[in-house]
């Protein structure tokens, strides 16, 4: 040990000495000195060797005479040099190992074990991971292994897969997020942006860009994995690894960009819920691809899966996983929605009760978008006994809030009120201030239903009232759009149903940017909708159409049969204005195009014909 140490200080005294003669070239120079001086598992005594003449050196700097500070500060720049170049040798080492090591794991691990350990290896996210050089490194080195054939053409396979997966990454990379910025075509103008077809169009290997292809189609990938005759070991790695980049490379870019919290919580949602999706229809489908042996069937299909639950844990621990507000479904962009009918499976299949319970959270608030309220409560519930038995208190206040809004959303008042109580009191507990926005906001909302369902006289909607206006300028404080809005048209209702449209009127103004901005195309329907009311009241009556025509569309676009509300309030005009209602539409009727289009229009028209039957029977 004491003569490892003299030698390497002597080692770094050399290079001390060389660089104050002059005679040091370059830094690689001294990068060759250490390598072939160093012994392996010595670290700790060269760092320690260097650190030492490093402060001898900086204690000479102080000294009070020109001539020592002149050499000391010579020496202290080689000694900088020497510092850099040891930690750029330890780098590379460490590299080196981890190459040796990820193939000697492959190499003896069991065969069924091989393909799942070189995926983690490629997962960006994963803590044995490697960056895109070190994988250049493990595709020779695997490809070089001297061992029995069988086993070297399953190494040589890996490493073809690693190599098409990177040359494929690297045409992907430099169009990541180019798409976003590419003027969409005129046909194509209501359409949801995505990435698929510009990637499908890059120099990369056949199945990722049959992949690519079949997402921009709209394809069910589980479908589309069944069918497909042109799965082998190593294009399977490649779609794996170009994958995984593409959908850390979008988290990542995500996470960067300067948007509201809301929006950014939106963006990620629509990321993580969509690949997490697409894994798992991969998963799906592969286990019953027949052109797989049972080895590889049960191995890829497992795989993608497991992909897919993984990056599922990863959006639990992101700091801005959104408990509320998840209002992404769009009549243009149902990924998320069909992401819900692929998670349900392998849900149960994760172990981690805290993320699942997170992750149903989630769902739960999507399903009820599309109107599915018994199938969203169902699993609000089942979030909610997770939350509890982990003790998530957050977790468990946000499913007794989507909870009590569901129940609002079916006039089950009493319950409504039931779970909100409990959630305000909880947050209360624990300092949560979105949750206590949120149980204000649904106390209000379900106590100002049940005073209108009762027919009660004005002064019962006072607390309900108190309720509302403190929750809005708690979310308003907060910068939570989706509960502002829910706030804002509960209050206008609460006022259209006490007799003061005008004022309802207000609140619907002062809630409309929150509710455009937010997403949520049912909060959209019951906005407009409630404006027709008000409209309607203060006899506003174009005004009204156009509301009217706006709600009937985005209940429509859900799904949701609260269409008939507003087809009931342009009805009601019609019959009272006759000619000039027709005359007021066509002065609405270019502003209304603007907004959904003219198929949109006439989807409209459609229903209005299909109310006014409904009525006749």
């Amino acid at each position: 040990m004491t003569d490892l140490r003299e030698r390497y200080s002597s080692l770094i005294e050399t290079i001390v000495q060389s660089g104050l003669n002059g005679t040091v070239q370059s830094r690689s120079q001294v990068y060759d000195l250490i390598a072939n001086e160093f012994e392996p598992a010595t670290e700790a005594i060269f760092s320690d060797c260097l650190g030492q003449r490093i402060n001898q050196t900086e204690n000479q700097v102080a000294i009070p005479d020109a001539l020592t500070q002149v050499r000391a500060n010579r020496a202290l720049r080689t000694l900088q040099t020497i510092q850099l170049e040891w930690q750029r040798y330890q780098a590379a080492v460490s590299a080196k190992d981890l190459v040796a090591n990820t193939i000697f794991q492959i190499t003896t691990a069991a065969p069924h074990d091989r393909l799942s350990i070189l995926v983690d290896t490629l997962s960006p996210k994963q803590s044995q991971s490697m960056a895109l050089p070190l994988l250049e490194q493990l595709a020779r080195g695997l490809a070089n292994v001297p061992c029995e054939p069988s086993t070297q053409n399953i190494l040589q396979q890996y490493a073809t897969g690693i190599e098409q997966g990177l040359n494929s990454w690297k045409a992907i990379d430099r169009h990541l997020v180019s798409w976003l910025y590419t003027p969409q075509q005129q046909s194509q103008s209501n359409a949801a942006k995505s990435p698929w077809r510009l990637w499908s169009m890059q120099p990369i290997g056949e199945l990722p860009k049959q992949l690519f292809t079949a997402l921009h189609h709209k394809t069910p990938l589980e479908n589309w994995a069944a069918d497909r005759h042109d799965f082998s070991l190593a294009n399977w790695i490649e779609t794996v690894l170009v994958l995984q980049r593409a959908q850390q490379g979008l988290i990542r870019w995500a996470n960067q960009q300067p948007y509201n919290d809301q929006a950014s919580k939106q963006l990620l949602s629509s990321l993580y819920l969509g690949f997490a999706s697409t894994w798992v229809q991969l998963g799906q489908g592969l286990d019953r691809c027949v052109s797989l042996n049972s080895q590889n069937r049960r191995q890829f299909s497992h795989i993608a899966l497991r992909l897919g639950l993984q990056f599922l844990q990863q959006f639990t621990q992101h700091p801005k996983f959104p408990l509320y507000g998840n209002a992404q479904h769009t009549p243009q962009n149902k990924s998320l929605c069909d992401a819900l009918r692929y998670l349900s499976q392998p849900l149960n299949q994760l172990n981690a009760q805290a993320e699942k319970a997170r992750i149903l959270t989630v769902v739960g608030s999507l399903v009820v978008l599309s109107g599915k309220c018994a199938d969203a409560e169902k699993l609000h519930q089942q979030a909610l006994e997770l939350a509890q038995a982990t003790e998530d208190a957050i977790c468990s206040i946000a499913n007794l809030n989507h909870l009590s809004r569901i129940a609002a959303m079916q006039s089950q008042c009493s319950v409504a009120i039931e779970y909100a109580q409990r959630a305000l009191i909880t947050a209360r507990q624990i300092g949560d201030a979105q949750g206590e926005a949120n149980a204000l906001m649904n106390l209000g909302t379900a106590s100002a239903r049940q005073a209108q369902l009762m027919e009660a006289p004005v002064r019962e909607y006072e607390a309900a009232m108190d309720y509302l206006t403190e929750a809005i300028e708690k979310a308003q404080a907060l910068g939570d759009e989706h509960c502002e809005g829910l706030c804002a048209n509960a209050l206008a209702n609460l006022c259209i149903n006490i007799g003061h449209p005008g004022e309802g009127l207000r609140w619907l103004q002062t809630g409309f940017k929150a509710t455009t901005t937010c997403g949520d195309l049912y909060l959209q329907a019951r906005h407009f909708t409630s404006m027709a009311e008000a409209c309607k009241q203060v006899s506003h009556p174009g005004d009204a159409i156009y509301a009217a025509c706006l709600g009937l569309y985005y209940f429509d676009q859900i799904n949701w049969r609260e269409w008939r509300q507003p087809a009931a309030v342009l009805t009601q005009l019609k019959q009272r204005l006759g000619q000039r209602f027709d005359q007021l539409l066509s002065q609405e009727l270019a502003e209304i195009i603007r907004q959904i289009g003219a198929e949109g229009f006439a989807q409209i028209t459609r229903r209005l014909e299909e109310y006014g039957q409904l009525e006749n029977c």
